[in-house]
């Protein structure tokens, strides 16, 4: 009787990830004013913030996590998940981080927000799935373009939700993983790789 045969081919690891807030736990979402108003309407597209007036955010419980979900779409991350981007910081990454509190109650925590600031090019424009208005459903990236970055994300022309997305390096993610961070998942994107060693 011949041994069966089994498939040992392994899949390929992405390499970028879309940075995800994780929603499994009720009351883990801090709630901003009750104004309408997205992050959108307090970052300006391609512009450092010289000045920047905090935004009050409330937890329903006390959870505070290292990447904290919010109603608004902000990327807030807690100071040690801060410290631990920037120690991974490459030099084509262009943001800055903006200090903004996350209350519970009457304790109160120091949070930061991720704001990108400027925007490189990192996309394989034969590869993204678009709408019919010309934004992007689904990103695809060239590797090439995204070497020299460990965090960053990419230029919607019709769409300024999609420009403040996060996105990450596969080595970026494992130290996130390997550090413990709370609040965060991960979602593998496309990615071409046009460099020569393959």
């Amino acid at each position: 009787m011949s041994a069966k045969k089994t498939n040992t081919k392994t899949r390929k690891e992405p390499q970028v990830y879309y940075l995800c807030w994780t929603t499994g736990i009720e009351g883990s979402t801090a709630k901003g004013p009750k104004n309408g108003k997205l992050f959108c309407h307090y970052l300006p597209k391609n512009q450092h913030i010289d000045t920047w007036t905090p935004i009050r955010f409330e937890l329903p419980k006390p959870i505070f996590e290292d990447y904290q979900g919010n109603d608004m779409g902000f990327h807030l991350f807690s100071e040690r998940f801060r410290d631990l981007i920037d120690q991974h910081k490459q030099l084509k990454d262009s943001f800055q981080w903006l200090e903004n509190p996350v209350f519970y109650r009457d304790e109160e925590r120091l949070y930061f927000i991720l704001h990108f600031y400027d925007i490189d090019d990192v996309l394989d424009e034969n590869r993204i799935f678009w709408q019919s208005d010309g934004s992007i459903i689904k990103p695809a990236f060239t590797a090439s373009k995204v070497q020299g970055h460990s965090i960053f994300t990419y230029m919607d022309k019709v769409c300024s939700f999609a420009n403040r997305r996060a996105y990450v390096t596969k080595e970026l993610k494992h130290a996130i993983l390997e550090a413990k961070m709370t609040g965060v998942t991960f979602e593998g994107r496309n990615i071409t790789n046009d460099l020569a060693d393959g």
